[in-house]
């Protein structure tokens, strides 16, 4: 529990405790997993208290009349209101919750002859501001408001970061065009009243809202959803549209990172869809077979590989399914190729790697006899070069290092030709990912000339792309990636000075970087490389002492190398603490940090700094005191 949790508990108990009567209170904040422990919380001490509970979670449309039903409680309770969840987007929550405040403002001396409990709101943090412009009445009877902040175990990816699931492919569901152009379109017509022209502003937004999409302007593309949905909802449009509304709106919250409201929105689509005998079209297969590759990409993200591999087994059968209707048409073919990988990946993940590399190869037999086939066909190149690297991705989990350079080498070699064809800078990430991964396959190998020489060229690449896009902060953690894999491979060569400079360098790059899921391969490798070094020049440092035991010449040395060991060591506790906060369930992270407090303390009492080294073991103290409350 975190101190903001702590501090909001202590508040919801107070009242729980001793209020009598009528009470009303909020708990806000936008991080969803904090309120729902607070709530889970209450509940449980109103059952060991025998007190009633009751949780109220009606989708938007009936929060108002539940503010009304109320009114007419007489069994005295705990009512916990949800205005918030899958069951609709911000904005339409956020209205929801308007008229509940307005509906409760106008009913709470009601609330105060008849409710013998507490009514408590909870939602995201514009509540606030909503309670207190529309229902200034009760704003000022509130018993209080609860926050209690975010998650400290924010965005822990489920699924291991070697194989995360990539979007090779993005999903699209219509031919895109212009999205400005189709917002001016659109302005243009919203004040026609004919069918016709009505129409065409439908069209116009929904090409808009694609287009603004996949150009990666997502809040922009979400406003132009609910626009669409607003003017052309319910009967107005064409069913097909409105399914491809809903399948926009699922995409845009997959992008958001809200994947419950992602799945709520695509499992719609996909019981219209069968409940509208979808795969007796073409276009309704096509529609399928999209919707359920989203679904088990979303699916995937959430760490649930069963279900994914469900659903991406499904869109195979929705994509035999149309092969049968046009076996030479070749974006039918890339799509299952594609699906296929994806299913590897999936298998690789839950550890089968002999299952996972067998369809990989028989995939990637397919796809080279199709590359051949079409050699000016650019896509079928790109597919090919995917299948080598997911390949040599399961060879190296699978431990064949020999035959996952072999694999890397063939993607390496695809990814140059095809970026000499483009000449765009669209090609920089792919080489980066390519050169980062024969890095990792060298190191392994143990290999330290090679492993250091493919460092050095990812490393390269990676400044490269931090130069073309600065604002884009994963790159310096790309850069800080690389110059740890040099320090290993220095490490490997005992080479210390050019381990030291260049874990020196990650550092720069990594210090003052916001950490998360998608930066966790960086860190965790930064921090047993700074464990490691502050234990070598920590040795350095004894040896130096016991020499300066017969000659003061070495002291000077000895100091120094000090110094370097406690720079080491402060920085992987300061690193290795800001990755336990992100995924507290690495326990090799926290015994290194542990590690690195002793030796930190230790190499401060060898400096004669004894009050500092008290000060690190008993920060070590505390931080293992708050690691075992945290534990489950």
């Amino acid at each position: 529990m975190t101190a903001d949790e702590a501090e909001a508990w202590s508040r919801l108990s107070f009242h729980l405790e001793n209020q009598i009567g009528f009470w009303f209170a909020l708990v806000v904040g936008d991080d969803a997993r904090p309120r729902a422990r607070l709530r889970d919380q209450a509940e449980r001490w109103c059952r060991e208290q025998g007190k009633p509970f009751f949780v109220h979670a009606p989708p938007p449309h009936s929060l108002a009349r539940l503010a009304v039903e109320l009114a007419g409680e007489t069994e005295p309770g705990i009512h916990w209101i949800r205005t918030d969840g899958p069951g609709g987007l911000i904005e339409e929550w956020a209205g929801a919750a308007s008229q509940l405040f307005l509906a409760m403002n106008e009913r709470r001396e009601a609330y105060r002859k008849r409710l013998d409990g507490g009514v408590i709101v909870e939602g995201r943090e514009s509540l606030k501001r909503l309670l207190r412009d529309l229902a200034p009445d009760l704003f000022s009877i509130r018993a209080f408001i609860a926050e209690p902040g975010t998650s400290a175990e924010v965005s822990a990816p489920r699924v291991p970061e070697w194989r995360a699931p990539m979007r090779t492919s993005m999903i699209s569901f219509a031919v895109l065009a212009d999205p400005d152009r189709e917002l001016k379109r659109a302005e243009r017509l919203e004040a026609a009243t004919s069918p016709n022209a009505k129409g065409a502003r439908r069209r116009a937004l929904e090409a808009a809202a694609w287009g603004l999409f996949m150009a990666g302007r997502v809040e922009e593309a979400e406003r132009c959803a609910h626009t669409l949905a607003r003017e052309h909802g319910g009967g107005a449009s064409h069913p097909i549209d409105e399914l491809l509304l809903n399948a926009l709106h699922g995409l845009i919250a997959w992008e958001q990172g809200r994947l419950e409201l992602s799945l709520h929105r695509l499992d719609g689509v996909l019981c219209a869809l069968r409940r509208e005998d979808a795969a007796a079209t073409a276009a309704g297969l096509g529609m399928l077979d999209r919707v359920l590759g989203l679904r088990g990409q979303v699916l995937a993200t959430q760490g649930d590989l069963r279900s994914a591999e469900a659903a991406f087994r499904e869109q195979l059968d929705a994509l035999a399914t149309l092969a049968r209707v046009d076996p030479t048409d070749q974006d039918t073919q890339l799509r299952t190729s594609i699906v296929r990988r994806q299913i590897a990946a999936l298998i690789s993940t839950r550890g089968d790697h002999a299952a996972a590399e067998q369809m990989l190869h028989e995939g990637l037999g397919l796809v080279q006899r199709r590359a051949t086939e079409h050699p000016t066909e650019a896509r079928w190149q790109v597919e090919l070069l995917e299948y080598h690297y997911e390949l040599s991705t399961t060879l190296r989990a699978r431990g064949d290092l020999a035959k996952a350079g072999e694999a890397c080498d063939a993607a390496l070699q695809i990814a140059l030709q095809l970026s000499d064809d483009d000449g765009g800078e669209r090609w920089s990430f792919v080489r980066w990912r390519l050169l980062a991964q024969r890095s990792a396959i060298a190191s392994a190998q143990r290999d330290p000339t090679a492993a250091l020489e493919w460092a050095q060229r990812s490393t390269t690449s990676a400044l490269r792309l931090l130069a073309e896009h600065p604002d884009d902060l994963s790159h310096s953690w790309r850069v800080a990636l690389g110059y740890g894999r040099q320090t290993d491979a220095f490490l490997q060569q005992g080479d210390l000075n050019g381990a030291t400079a260049a874990l020196l360098s990650a550092w720069n790059h990594a210090r003052n970087l916001p950490l998360h899921s998608a930066q966790m391969q960086a860190a965790r490798l930064l921090v047993p490389l700074h464990v490691q070094l502050g234990l070598k020049w920590f040795a350095s440092h004894g040896g130096a002492r016991a020499a300066g035991a017969a000659s003061d010449g070495p002291r000077s040395s000895a100091t120094r190398w000090a110094r370097q060991a406690a720079g080491f060591l402060k920085r992987a506790i300061r690193l290795g603490e800001r990755y336990a906060a992100v995924v507290p369930d690495d326990l090799s992270i926290r015994s290194l940090v542990d590690s690195a407090f002793e030796l930190l303390a230790l190499t401060l009492a060898q400096q004669g700094k004894h009050r500092q080294a008290r000060q690190v073991r008993r920060r070590r103290r505390k931080l293992r005191r708050q690691w075992r409350r945290a534990r489950p």
